[in-house]
């Protein structure tokens, strides 16, 4: 019987230091260093340019958060091939 495989959810939150979910050493061992540290980078974007009640502070930030988001989790999915499933749960931010 084959093990069902962990799901990583990519996901903002205010105030994270990772949009990684659990957050954990274990989810950051599964992920290469330099991935790594894009994630946490896209991360502080999202603290620093969007409010929770008022939402982002410049639509050009937004897009361009939002498209590298895109890459990053198309960069996360290959890291994790066959260690974890990626839950890409930030779309609507």
């Amino acid at each position: 019987m084959a093990s069902e495989l962990p799901t990583i959810q990519m996901r903002p939150d205010w105030d994270a230091p990772s949009p990684l979910w659990p957050q954990s050493d274990e989810t950051d061992a599964l992920v290469p260093p330099e991935l790594l540290v894009r994630l946490e980078g896209w991360q502080e974007t999202y603290n620093e340019h969007c409010n929770w009640e008022m939402g982002w502070d410049s639509p050009e930030v937004h897009r361009h958060w939002a498209e590298e988001g895109e890459l990053l989790a198309a960069q996360l999915t290959q890291a994790l091939a066959g260690k974890a499933l990626l839950d890409v749960a930030w779309r609507n931010c």
